[in-house]
């Protein structure tokens, strides 16, 4: 990828959390309650310059993550088969190219539970570094509207199963970006 590529992409996803607007950064960024500018949110992601540019490891990747509640309880799946197995965390996953923040996590809800989900809301997004899978995520983190019916387990090699999970006693341990999260803000 050259540079002009990766010049695009910061700017792509800067442009998109910019549009989140007033957002919390987590504690590796060390801000809190700023406003974020695309020349923050550049240079925060503009990675050391000892890194190769052609590994594909450093890389820092968008994911959604949906938060479905239903009167006092959240969806939460274990996960299996990825970074971060044997955790919980909320449906989700990989932001595609021109996709909106909405339109994935729609998507990704329905393709891993089979749920059907409105009224998208943006809420916050965490900053995500796996060190032992050396991977990078910012997650961006959404509420959508619970339409009803039963979740299913629709892909049993990143998940083994989904629950309704009480707000106040979830399961454990927590996929690290709901971790993070959860480290920020109240689910009430």
């Amino acid at each position: 990828m050259c540079e002009r590529d990766l010049t695009k992409c910061r700017l792509f996803l800067a442009s998109k959390l910019f549009d989140l607007g007033r957002l919390k950064v987590n504690q590796y960024t060390g801000f809190k309650n700023t406003k974020l500018t695309i020349q923050s949110v550049w240079f925060s992601m503009a990675g050391s310059k000892n890194k190769r540019k052609d590994d594909m490891s450093n890389v820092v990747r968008v994911g959604v993550a949906v938060i479905i509640k239903h009167q006092n309880t959240i969806l939460l799946g274990e996960r299996i088969g990825a970074h971060g197995a044997n955790t919980w965390a909320t449906p989700g996953g990989h932001l595609e190219f021109g996709e909106s923040v909405e339109q994935c996590a729609i998507r990704e809800v329905f393709e891993e539970t089979g749920l059907k989900v409105s009224k998208i809301t943006k809420l916050d997004f965490t900053n995500d570094i796996f060190t032992a899978e050396n991977k990078h995520y910012i997650t961006l983190y959404v509420k959508a509207d619970f339409e009803g019916g039963e979740p299913e387990l629709k892909e049993p090699n990143k998940c083994l199963k989904w629950r309704w999970c009480d707000i106040n006693n979830l399961p454990t341990p927590l996929f690290t970006s709901l971790k993070n999260y959860l480290s920020e803000v109240i689910l009430a």
